[in-house]
């Protein structure tokens, strides 16, 4: 048998060398690169492939150099991030830069180098986040009412109604005993095959690409877009209900344009509680449990947020992201008061950055996050009672502004202690995960509370006129609706309940990267495997167990096994939402809703495979 060839060893040096040439000509065009973003694009894609084989040489007999230059390596992420952040307008000029940067860190992220070093993680996230939040305008991929149609996306979309034949009855020799999880793995097929021909028609349109993600609500009762169960006959698919979004909102998503009377619709299907005559879903009938989590790309996500209320380093509101929030707050004043409060705002996000640490650079050490939370546990004591002081202060008071700037304090100084709590090394308890959370949610409450305390009091003033009262008014009660909404949602996260339907989710979201890519966890699978495995070391070991009894929880095994039959005669019998056949699919946009829906409701469907 011929010896492996040894891998050859990486003139660190020479990379190095020209790494460090390429930042310090900030990436000028010439020779080879026609443009700066070329230069870019290339170095950074050469810097990942040569982390990839360092990090090889790690696992050799002898790592010390290859440590080092690990080491060093590692320092240029950060450059080559910094480097980005300043000059992303202009790299993003290279044709397709967003998609091939995003492919390049959903590549990075699935290498075991990833996970050899926090910083990777770190810079992955951060990464992540810096191009989503420099996605393309979803307004380009419009003419007037209608999508551009692109040659693409018909091909993709083709590829996508031919999905069904993977369902047909597989060429099995005569006699042969048919495998029962053939049928089950076509289902897991025809999900996986739906997000990725979903993500290649995101992709196709030229769209951002988190708009192909797997909704974050897909399996709460309160959040799971109406359309994927509901007819698209009825008003609940077109308009939502309640606190679900039906196709308009999609729309509105996607950058399309919508009229007056749809966004009225839309604001009263909101309103309501109920389904219209007839549109009660069949899945309504079987109530889940409300579910409340956050990931650490929530948590950023709600950083970011923090951020632009504060105007902080030049960020804006992107309504994309907005929309991504996991307990949005209502937006704040008029573009004239927010701007009077915005040096304020971020001299004091400054300080707690400077204070505690930056977010993007969570402490690699434990023993340093938990000296963090428990600093961060005292100072949120302290501006909690500062939030609180405007129940008993008058309209006039500076203590309103105050309490105004601590709310905003306070939402970035609970993200901080959540941040370190998700890092915890080993993972934090879920007691601990829970109470985290129940206290996120009353801070929220409290940000609320503070900010309709100065509109109310504005509100209330003689020399107020009446369209400013009425947008004061309108932003108050929209606080209140939240204000209830999240109390409900603690009054059911509070509840003792079982922690696995709490946490049973078989599509999770990856972390650090691959921020819109979903894998099926087959934990029923594994857990058999698991059970299995004990129970043949505990009859090696103890012998048989006594008549009529079972070493391990066998017997629901059968339950289970019902009901994943019962998922996969849907996706095979029923093939998609109530009336899916009837779903509009004349223009680029229909075809692509058309898409989504199906994909989504495949993706529900999942939850008992």
């Amino acid at each position: 048998m011929a010896t492996p060839a040894t891998p050859v060893a990486v003139n660190w040096p020479y990379f190095r060398n020209r790494f460090q040439n390429s930042l310090d000509a900030n990436f000028v065009s010439g020779g080879r690169f026609s443009t700066a973003a070329n230069h870019f694009s290339s170095a950074y894609t050469e810097l990942l492939l040569t982390l990839n084989r360092l990090s090889q040489e790690l696992a050799q007999e002898d790592p010390a150099d290859a440590i080092g230059n690990f080491d060093e390596a590692l320092e240029f992420l950060e450059q080559f991030y910094d480097r980005l952040r300043d000059n992303y307008d202009e790299f993003s000029t290279l044709r397709n830069f967003y998609n091939q940067t995003w492919d390049k860190l959903d590549q990075a992220s699935r290498q075991p180098f990833s996970s050899f070093d926090t910083r990777i993680r770190t810079h992955i996230i951060r990464m992540t986040l810096l191009v989503a939040d420099n996605a393309p305008a979803t307004e380009q991929a419009w003419t007037g009412d209608h999508m551009v149609n692109h040659k693409r996306f018909q091909r993709i979309y083709s590829n996508f109604i031919n999905l069904d034949q993977l369902f047909d009855e597989p060429e099995e020799p005569p006699g042969f005993p048919k495998d029962e999880n053939i049928t089950t793995e076509r289902c897991r097929m025809l999900i996986f095959q739906s997000q990725e021909l979903l993500t290649q028609a995101v992709r196709s349109l030229g769209l951002p690409i988190h708009l192909a993600a797997v909704p974050e609500g897909l399996f709460d009762d309160t959040r799971r877009p109406t359309y994927v169960d509901f007819s698209c006959k009825s008003d609940e698919y077109m308009y939502g209900l309640g606190g679900r979004t039906g196709v308009l909102e999609l729309r509105s998503k996607l950058g399309g344009p919508i009229t007056q009377d749809q966004e009225k619709k839309t604001r009263n299907a909101a309103k309501r509680g109920a389904p219209s005559d007839g549109a009660q879903p069949p899945e309504a009938k079987r109530r889940r449990t409300q579910t409340y989590d956050m990931t650490m790309q929530q948590v950023d996500l709600d950083i970011h947020d923090v951020y632009t209320d504060a105007g902080f380093k030049g960020r804006t509101a992107k309504p994309e992201l907005k929309r991504r929030l996991v307990t949005p707050t209502v937006e704040k004043e008029d573009a004239a008061t927010l701007e009077n409060y915005r040096r304020d705002l971020t001299r004091e996000l400054t300080r707690l950055r400077t204070t505690f640490y930056p977010p993007e650079a969570v402490p690699d050490s434990q023993e340093e996050r938990e000296l963090l939370i428990t600093q961060l546990r005292d100072e949120i004591d302290v501006v909690r009672r500062q939030v609180k002081e405007v129940d008993h202060v008058d309209e006039d008071d500076d203590r309103v502004r105050a309490a105004r700037i601590a709310a905003n304090s306070l939402k970035f100084l609970r993200s901080l202690l959540l941040k370190l709590i998700l890092s915890s090394d080993p993972p934090a308890t879920r007691t601990v995960l829970r109470q985290a959370l129940a206290d996120r949610l009353e801070d929220w409450v409290s940000h609320e509370e503070a900010w309709s305390a100065g509109d109310r009091a504005t509100a209330s003033l003689a020399t107020t006129n009446r369209d400013l009262k009425s947008l004061l008014d309108d932003r108050v009660n929209r606080r209140d609706e939240n204000i209830t909404s999240w109390q409900n949602l603690l009054d059911e996260h509070n509840k003792p309940g079982d922690e696995e339907i709490m946490h049973t989710s078989l599509l999770d979201i990856l972390e650090p990267a691959r921020p819109i890519r979903t894998v099926f966890t087959d934990r029923i699978a594994e857990q058999r495997r698991e059970g299995m495995t004990i129970k043949r070391a505990m009859n090696h070991l103890l012998g048989p167990p006594p008549r009529g009894e079972t070493y391990g929880d066998t017997g629901s095994y059968r339950w289970e096994d019902e009901k994943a039959i019962a998922a996969i005669e849907s996706l095979v019998g029923e093939g998609g939402p109530p009336d899916h056949a009837d779903i509009p699919r004349a223009t680029v946009f229909e075809r692509f809703t058309y898409m989504v829906v199906m994909t989504h409701w495949r993706c529900f469907q999942a939850k008992d495979l």
